[in-house]
């Protein structure tokens, strides 16, 4: 995992440096990269590889993107209006639902909307031609080309297979925008990867540590599993020690914006004993509060994001953190929360932005962050 989650960065970070595209749009283990073509051919002509990135939500990397044109460009919004033949290109890296694609999109399309100060009513029935068009769940390694042709429209094509068209230049340009947009792109980072420029202080706000293989001589290194130092306190004085602001916060805000619930859900983690995967009482009120939520959003999809403390060895963190997981995903779908709604993200100790040295600081790391990965806006679900 570590090694993937080097030679994901490193590749990402080249292709902002300006290395050469076809060997910056990602890379696993086993695939040392996602080599987008230098052109593609649409409606009889040669489009080129005017930029290409990788898409980063928290920790995870879904898919590789190449916008293709008649000649490189960085002016995102000219490009959006552009009446002219480009493409823009899905390497998928990781597998996604085919609710999950959609939600996705949706709700892309509404903030590029926005964002361009377009009335969205007006393209609901087309975008419901974009969902028609995602039959199946998405697979790795699945190739996904959106190619607009002037006169025509928006032609989706998935593996070489053309899966529908949608018509109209304000459809393409609310669509590209969910990428190109100034103000509400998908991913800033990725944005700038496009466009070949500067993200500058807009970048998105995630971190991403880099953490360097554990040294040999290192005696943390050696042991077996999570440990405690000799007369340290235990995890569950350590946890009920936590400061309220290390605490999770209160209750959902059920009257607040929508926006404003999301954040509440999300700054609510849950956390472990010392190499136990239990639920402690706290745990499951935040679950309970959450699984009632999700019952009230029934559009909403999150991904549970597992980390352990970094004593002890990678592996056993990660069978650890599978464990906690676990536990959380029973009592979720114990509390009628289809399970189909959460994904789950296993990072043990390999993801730790911070490692921490006293009992205190390990404690916060064994924890269960929460995230929303898409939901229906508002107007849809009722509130």
């Amino acid at each position: 995992m570590l090694k993937q989650v080097l030679i994901l960065f490193f590749l990402f970070f080249f292709c902002l440096a300006g290395i050469p595209h076809s060997v910056c749009a990602g890379a696993t283990e086993d695939t040392p990269a996602v080599a987008m073509p230098e052109s593609l051919e649409a409606d009889d002509q040669t489009l080129v590889l005017s930029g290409s990135g990788v898409r980063r939500v928290l920790y995870m990397e879904p898919y590789a993107a190449g916008l293709y044109l008649q000649a490189p460009a960085t002016d995102g919004s000219a490009i959006m209006a552009a009446d002219e033949p480009m493409i823009l290109r899905l390497h998928i890296l990781a597998p996604m639902s085919r609710r999950m694609m959609v939600r996705s999109l949706y709700n892309g399309m509404v903030d590029a909307a926005e964002s361009l100060e377009y009335d969205f009513s007006q393209l609901v029935q087309r975008f419901d031609r974009l969902a028609d068009s995602f039959a199946n769940d998405i697979e790795q390694g699945d190739t996904i080309e959106f190619r607009y042709i002037p006169g025509r429209g928006t032609r989706i094509v998935r593996n070489g297979r053309s899966q529908g068209m949608i018509d109209g230049l304000d459809f393409k340009a609310v669509f590209f925008g969910v990428w190109l947009n100034e103000k509400k792109p998908a991913d800033k980072n990725l944005r700038a990867a496009l466009l070949r420029v500067d993200p500058g202080e807009a970048a998105m706000g995630e971190s991403f540590e880099i953490l360097t293989e554990a040294d040999p001589d290192d005696p943390d290194s050696a042991h077996p599993v999570e440990m405690e130092e000799p007369g340290a306190p235990d995890s569950d004085t350590a946890l009920s020690k936590r400061s309220e602001s290390q605490r999770a916060p209160g209750a959902i805000d059920r009257d607040a914006p929508f926006e404003k619930q999301i954040v509440d859900f999300e700054q609510k983690s849950i956390y472990f004993g010392f190499d136990n995967a239990s639920l402690t009482a706290d745990a499951k009120e935040v679950l309970d509060e959450k699984a009632a939520w999700l019952r009230d959003h029934p559009d909403v999809d999150i991904v549970m994001v597992v980390f352990a403390d970094h004593l002890g060895s990678a592996e056993y963190n990660r069978r650890l953190s599978e464990r906690r997981a676990a536990s959380a995903g029973d009592y979720l779908e114990k509390n009628r929360v289809d399970p189909s709604r959460f994904d789950t993200r296993i990072y043990g100790s390999e993801g730790l932005s911070e490692r921490g040295v006293a009992a205190e600081e390990r404690a916060k790391n064994r924890r269960i962050d929460f995230r929303v990965l898409s939901y229906a806006p508002p107007s849809e679900n009722g509130n």
